[in-house]
């Protein structure tokens, strides 16, 4: 078995950066954190890839639009 616990299943991880949600006390990894960790999985014997996050400047990344329209329903 591997590392992973997935032996003999092929799959691909892509690795996201975290968007803020701006009250959240969670930070998004440097560049370099991600870069280790994805070595770390390659080096498992798994196809891994870093994703470019796209919307985050706008608020409007994975999860940054659902929050802030939890909140306005709230308001």
């Amino acid at each position: 078995m591997s590392a992973l616990g997935v032996a003999g299943i092929k799959l691909v991880v892509n690795l996201i950066p975290y968007n803020s949600i701006g009250d959240a006390s969670l930070a998004r990894a440097t560049k370099d954190k991600i870069g280790a960790f994805q070595r770390i999985v390659r080096d498992a014997g798994f196809a891994c890839f870093a994703r470019i996050t796209r919307g985050d400047d706008d608020a409007a990344a994975c999860g940054q639009l659902a929050t802030k329209s939890r909140k306005a329903v709230k308001a």
